[in-house]
């Protein structure tokens, strides 16, 4: 598989093809942990014990069957037919390896496969399925999003529709949803503007499709996603947003509800002061900043403080002004 010859790997190519050409598509199913298993004694190398192949060092830049389209289009093929049909341990496998496929092949040789790639692993990772094969297909995206972003650029609706649905999944955990998270930051730099994520967002923040734990990955991924993008964010929908934050701060803080735990409060105080970068009103910012110092909340008033030092903000007020 990664022989230095070209001519064998090339001999290998071709004998792997005509084995997967003579298998009934169940019978497939089978080799997959065997590619992974040839795959990882070759490149992956773990870095902790306790963290597996989800994090691993890369052994090599790339193995050289996985530098030919036929190559890859070969592995590829079993492992799409896999993914969307085997048992739960055969999928987990198929994810592994798309993920190894994605970095281990060179661009030119996986261009042809990523659209189709991108699209099995939507699919699967849409279903009802447990939070360890999800975990991987997100992996497997996230790794896509870095390698390959001009290749699946056709696919950033597809994308950005899972993304923001695995928030309220029942069936992710949140290691699952943090690597949505960071997914939909990847995918945010893609588009030129964010206002359907931003109100999707916003718009789960409020409302009660997503539990209090669910909700503090949706706040973080708020208020990150209005650190990168909001200025491209309309007008009419910022102040959408902003009723939302604030409502939620004047609820849990001011009136005493406490509807919502500590992380979603703080992620909401400071993706508002995010939002007050782009403010049309120049005195927002310096208003907000001391705006809730007299409740006496750290989580509040700590959280807009270093969100509007931080957000890059040319009108950020002077502490003379303050």
């Amino acid at each position: 598989m990664n022989s230095p010859d070209k001519a064998l790997v090339g001999k290998v190519v071709t004998s792997v093809t005509a084995i997967f050409a003579r298998l009934a598509k169940e019978a497939q199913f089978a080799l997959v942990p065997l590619i992974r298993e040839a795959i990882e004694a070759i490149a992956v190398q773990e870095v902790d014990e306790h963290l597996g192949t989800c994090i691993y060092r890369r052994n090599v830049k790339s193995i050289n069957m996985l530098e030919t389209k036929e190559g890859v289009k070969t592995l590829a093929g079993v492992i799409q037919n896999s993914i969307m049909h085997g048992s739960i341990k055969i999928r987990v496998d198929s994810a592994y390896c798309f993920k190894y496929l994605i970095d281990f092949a060179s661009p030119a040789a996986i261009k042809t496969e990523v659209i189709k790639i991108c699209g099995a692993l939507i699919r699967v990772v849409n279903d009802k399925f447990t939070p360890d094969l999800k975990l991987q297909i997100f992996l497997s995206l996230r790794l896509m999003l870095v390698k390959a972003a001009a290749m699946v650029r056709a696919m950033v609706a597809q994308l950005q529709t899972t993304f923001l649905k695995a928030f309220a999944d029942q069936q992710s955990n949140e290691t699952v949803r943090q690597v949505v998270v960071e997914n939909l930051l990847l995918l945010v730099k893609m588009t030129a503007k964010a206002d359907p994520i931003v109100k999707d967002l916003a718009g789960q923040l409020d409302g009660d499709k997503v539990d209090g734990e669910q909700k503090v990955q949706v706040s973080q991924a708020l208020a990150l996603v209005l650190r990168e993008k909001g200025k491209a964010v309309q007008e009419a929908i910022s102040k959408q947003v902003y009723q939302v934050l604030t409502g939620i701060i004047e609820e849990n803080i001011v009136e005493g509800k406490q509807n919502l735990n500590d992380k979603v409060i703080v992620n909401a105080s400071i993706a508002l002061g995010f939002l007050s970068a782009y403010s049309s009103d120049p005195a927002e910012m310096r208003d907000l900043f001391l705006a809730y110092d007299d409740e006496g909340d750290y989580r509040v008033s700590l959280g807009i403080k270093l969100s509007i030092l931080m957000n890059g903000s040319a009108k950020i007020p002077k502490l003379e002004e303050l």
